[in-house]
């Protein structure tokens, strides 16, 4: 009658942990392949990339992140990914990208590839906030860059941080713009972002051969500068474009990625102009007398 508590507890698994090194990059790739397995294409492109991230010298994960990227109508990235997989050597990276050359919309051939590619990425506008004392001055000289700006007396509030600027100093003669701009520096000026105002600046301003484009802040020693559009598949957009960038290895960082243009931008490059309340609203629409420059409330972009 006691045999019942004789009997031996089953064994409990041992416990499995993550380990984040390099040699892992083979669970991440699995786990994408698992994610298309059911359709979950965002997830699947993110445990790629996380595979390619820990051994960027392993051109199967560059292949089945292309292939995602092809299923997921976005044939840039999966021809990037497909010439990176044919340069570490895969004979079956290199029919694929023939393949899909062969099976590529006619639309694709007379496109911008430019614009396809931000479409793929996301990107449909750069920003610039500033406060709103400044506005008088963009709108009679365009956007500066911080050393031109600070040549004319009516660019009166810097909102930038004055420890952080010190570290930007060989950037001083760029006007930052960023792939978003609900990110640390706004949230660090939480306290004044009513009388902040977002410029969205259009995106075809990345098609210069003058453009500097960051993985990160710029002010980080980490950070990697590019010069070519075809580079933004360097940056992280799952972090870019997620709620909250604290979620993420280094996401603060990677959440400022900027686009650095020389010198000034002129006014004919805004799209619009974003606040977040009705004050501030009636008074950009005041300074705006006389241009055609649209101005809305769009509170998604603050905190």
């Amino acid at each position: 009658m006691f045999s019942f508590f004789k009997r031996k507890k089953p064994k409990k698994p041992p416990l499995k942990f993550i380990d984040l090194n390099e040699s892992n990059g083979k669970l991440f790739n699995e786990m994408g392949i698992d994610a298309k397995r059911y359709n979950d294409l965002e997830k699947s492109i993110f445990y790629f990339s996380k595979a390619i991230e820990l051994q960027p010298s392993v051109s199967k994960y560059f292949e089945n992140r292309a292939i995602v990227y092809w299923e997921h109508k976005k044939p840039i990235l999966a021809f990037l990914d497909l010439k990176n997989a044919v340069l570490l050597g895969s004979k079956s990276a290199a029919f694929l990208h023939e393949k899909f050359k062969k099976e590529s919309d006619d639309k694709l051939h007379t496109t911008n590839r430019h614009n396809v590619l931000l479409d793929e990425v996301g990107v449909h506008y750069l920003y610039h906030m500033t406060h709103i004392d400044n506005l008088k001055g963009i709108i009679k000289y365009g956007l500066l860059s911080h050393n031109e700006a600070h040549k004319i007396s009516t660019f009166t509030k810097d909102i930038s941080d004055n420890t952080v600027n010190k570290r930007r100093i060989r950037f001083h003669d760029y006007v930052p713009l960023y792939f978003n701009p609900k990110n640390p520096m706004l949230y660090k000026r939480k306290a004044i972002q009513n009388k902040i105002v977002i410029i969205c600046i259009k995106r075809q301003l990345l098609f210069s051969p003058e453009i500097i484009i960051s993985d990160g802040n710029a002010a980080s020693s980490s950070t990697k500068f590019y010069n070519s559009i075809y580079e933004l598949k360097k940056i992280d957009w799952n972090i870019i474009r997620s709620k909250y960038w604290n979620d993420f290895t280094d996401g603060k960082r990677i959440r400022c990625a900027e686009a650095l243009f020389p010198e000034k931008i002129n006014i004919t490059q805004i799209s619009q102009i974003c606040c977040n309340n009705e004050d501030i609203l009636k008074q950009v629409k005041k300074l705006l007398k006389g241009h055609t420059i649209p101005v809305n409330i769009n509170q998604k972009l603050y905190f």
